[in-house]
C-alpha cells in the first residue's frame, strides 16, 4: 500500500472512530431527553444498553478488522460513519412522525443497525474466505 493510500485509510479510520463516538454520545443525549419523564431505572438501563449496543459492535468490528485488506477496511469505516450519522439523524427527530412515539425509534434503529452489521459481517467473511 502506498503512503497516500495509508494516509487516506488513517484519515478514514479516525473519521469512523470519531463518528462512532459522536453517534454514541448523541444517541445517549437524545435517548435521555426523550425519556426524561421515565421513572423506571431498569427501563432506562435496558434502553441505554440497547441503544449503545450497535456502537459497541461497530468498535469491535473496527478492532477485529485489522488483519483484513484495505478495501474491506474502507467498507467497514464507511458503514460505521453511515450507521452513526443515520442514528443521530433519526434520534434527533429530524424525520418526525405525528403517529410514532419516540420510544419506537430507540427500539427499531438499534435493531436495523445490527442487521446492517450482520450483513456487513457475512459479506466480509464471504469475501475474506475466497
Amino acid at each position: 500500500m502506498t503512503t497516500t493510500e495509508t494516509s487516506k485509510q488513517n484519515i478514514l479510520r479516525i473519521a469512523s472512530l470519531t463518528a462512532v463516538l459522536a453517534g454514541a454520545i448523541g444517541s445517549m443525549y437524545f435517548m435521555f431527553t426523550a425519556g426524561s419523564h421515565q421513572k423506571s431505572i431498569v427501563l432506562i438501563g435496558l434502553f441505554t444498553a440497547w441503544v449503545l449496543s450497535p456502537f459497541i459492535g461497530l468498535v469491535v468490528v473496527n478492532r477485529l478488522s485489522k488483519p483484513l485488506s484495505a478495501k474491506i477496511h474502507s467498507v467497514i469505516y464507511w458503514t460505521t460513519v453511515l450507521v452513526s450519522v443515520a442514528s443521530i439523524t433519526i434520534y434527533s427527530g429530524a424525520m418526525p412522525s405525528a403517529q410514532t412515539k419516540p420510544a419506537f425509534y430507540f427500539l427499531v434503529v438499534p435493531f436495523l443497525s445490527w442487521l446492517v452489521l450482520l450483513t456487513l459481517f457475512f459479506i466480509v467473511k464471504r469475501r475474506h474466505v475466497k
